[in-house]
C-alpha cells in the first residue's frame, strides 16, 4: 500500500496543464513546473542538512459498519535527505524490534533506496530519484482554484483529475493513477507541497474483476515548514476498500509525525 501512496503522491506532483488569460503566478503549468525543479534541487543538493523525525502509523481493519476489527501501531525513525523521506522501523505495538527483525528492516531499506535510484541515458550511472516521475506528465488536467492563506503562508490551490484519455497503464499501479482526481495546496514562496487530497473517480478491476476490485481509495497528506526552512511531512490518512477474491479488504492507515530535528553531524555529514 505505502508503495502505491508514495506512487499516487509522486504523479500529482508533475500534473501539468496549460490555462489560458492566467496571470504568470496563476498558471498551473508554471506552478508544477516550478515545483519539480524545487525537488530536482533539493534532491542534488549536496549540503543541504540531513533532519530526522518519528512516525507513529496506526493501521486498522474495518468491516461492513466501519467499525475497528483490528489494529496495529507502529513508530519510524524516518531520515530526511534531499527533501526524500526514508522510513526505517523501529518498534511494534510498543516493543522494539529484535535482531532479526532489525536485519529485516535493513534488507527492505536498501530495496526502497534502490527504488529511488535511476541510470542515467546510458544505462551506466545511477543519480537519485525525486518524488516527480517526468513520464508522468501527460496524466492529469489541472486547473488553479485560488490563493489561500495556511498556516500563515499563501499557497496556491490546484484542482486535478484525469485526462479523458488517459494514457495506457502498464501496471496495476498506474491504472488506479489513471482513475485519480483531488486537491493540490503549493507553497507560493518555496513551491513545495503543503497539502494533498486524493480520491478514487472509479473502482480499478484487477484481472477484469475475476481477482478483485478496488472499490473506493481516498488519501490525504499535510507538510510543515521547519523554521529552518525544512519541509517535512505532519500527518496522513488514507482508507481503501477493496474486494478480493475470496473476502473484502477495508482498511484505514494514519499517520502522524513529530519529534522533528537535525541529525547527528556524523550522520548529516556536517
Amino acid at each position: 500500500m505505502k508503495r502505491l501512496i508514495a506512487f499516487i503522491v509522486a504523479t500529482v506532483f508533475i500534473a501539468t496543464a496549460y490555462a489560458d488569460g492566467l496571470e504568470p503566478n496563476r498558471d498551473p503549468a508554471e506552478i508544477i513546473r516550478r515545483t519539480v525543479e524545487r525537488a530536482r534541487q533539493r534532491a542534488n543538493d549536496p549540503n543541504e542538512i540531513v533532519h530526522l523525525y518519528d512516525k507513529r502509523t496506526k493501521v486498522e481493519s474495518l468491516n461492513a459498519e466501519g467499525a475497528v476489527t483490528k489494529r496495529k501501531i507502529k513508530l519510524y525513525e524516518v531520515t530526511v535527505r534531499g527533501g526524500i523521506p526514508e522510513s526505517r522501523l523501529v518498534a511494534i505495538e510498543g516493543r522494539n524490534l529484535t535482531a532479526k527483525q532489525i536485519a529485516k528492516e535493513d534488507e527492505k531499506l536498501k530495496r526502497r533506496k534502490r527504488a529511488f535510484m535511476k541510470a542515467d541515458k546510458d544505462g551506466k550511472e545511477l543519480s537519485p530519484r525525486t518524488f516527480v516521475p517526468e513520464d508522468m506528465a501527460r496524466r492529469y488536467d489541472v486547473v488553479y482554484l485560488r490563493e489561500e492563506r495556511r498556516h500563515g503562508r499563501a499557497t496556491h490551490v490546484l484542482q486535478y483529475k484525469p485526462k479523458a484519455t488517459p494514457p495506457s497503464a502498464r501496471n496495476l499501479v498506474e491504472r488506479v493513477a489513471n482513475e485519480l482526481s483531488g486537491t493540490l495546496w503549493i507553497d507560493a514562496e518555496d513551491y513545495e507541497l503543503a497539502e494533498i487530497d486524493v480520491g478514487l473517480v472509479d473502482r480499478v478491476k484487477l484481472w477484469g474483476g475475476f481477482l478483485g476490485v478496488l472499490d473506493g481509495f481516498t488519501y490525504s497528506l499535510q507538510r510543515q515548514r521547519s523554521p529552518e526552512g525544512i519541509w517535512h511531512n505532519d500527518a496522513a490518512e488514507a482508507y481503501i476498500n477493496a474486494r478480493g477474491l475470496f473476502k473484502r479488504l477495508r482498511f484505514r492507515m494514519m499517520e502522524k509525525m513529530s519529534n522533528f530535528r537535525r541529525a547527528p553531524s556524523l550522520l548529516s555529514g556536517q
